[in-house]
């Protein structure tokens, strides 16, 4: 609701800069005289050629325009029904149209210049993996290749970081045999037992 409100509001402004000096109200979305499907349509190209909005955000704009129309028409008795059902089949083919560019659009996006894909993530983490063992088990390194060694370590946390993937641990309940009892003593009040809570700073390392 609050969407559409924000779109009648931009819409109005947009009709009284571009069309008509009067003041506007609801009834806009019941206009003949220009048709208000012409003032959309004529909208949706300002978005696009004036203000730069993706085709994502036109279709969003449709749908808005398209419930508030619906309200509108729902609002009077006698309204002409094959007229406001051509008018909304109309808007439903403009929201169609503009989430279909959206679709196209984000379809044939450049990918950014930086961009690799998964699989080549994991090779090239491989790769630095096997260059690090290589350097690592040289038994006499310069300074560079040392420098080499640090910087080579530092891309491969990264790498590893980013990329790998642990395999999953399978857990297996055994149910307890069918005879088997269970017997539990109550705890003796003079019996204390000190619970140590685990340090923080203990980590457990998974190779």
């Amino acid at each position: 609701m609050a969407s559409d409100v924000g779109t009648m509001l931009r819409f109005l402004g947009w009709v009284r800069n571009t069309c008509t000096p009067r003041d506007l109200d609801f009834t806009i979305f019941r206009s003949t005289e220009p048709p208000i499907l012409k003032l959309i349509d004529d909208f949706t190209c300002w978005l696009v050629e004036t203000r730069r909005c993706s085709y994502g955000t036109v279709a969003g704009y449709c749908n808005s325009l398209l419930q508030l129309v619906q309200f509108a028409i729902a609002e009077v008795l006698d309204a002409d029904e094959a007229a406001d059902e051509a008018l909304v089949n109309a808007l439903l083919i403009l929201r169609s149209q503009a989430e279909s560019q959206h679709r196209d659009d984000r379809r044939y996006k450049p990918l950014d210049p930086n961009f690799i894909s998964w699989e080549d993530a994991q090779r090239t983490r491989i790769a630095a993996k096997k260059k690090f063992d290589e350097l690592c088990d040289a038994s006499r390194l310069s300074s560079e290749q040392r420098a080499s060694l640090l910087k080579l370590g530092e891309d491969c946390a990264i790498l590893h970081f980013l990329t790998y993937q642990a395999e999953r641990a399978h857990c297996t309940a055994t149910a307890p045999p069918p005879h088997h009892h269970c017997t539990t003593t109550a705890p003796s009040l003079h019996n204390h037992r000190s619970i140590t809570a685990p340090s923080l700073y203990h980590r457990s390392t998974v190779v």
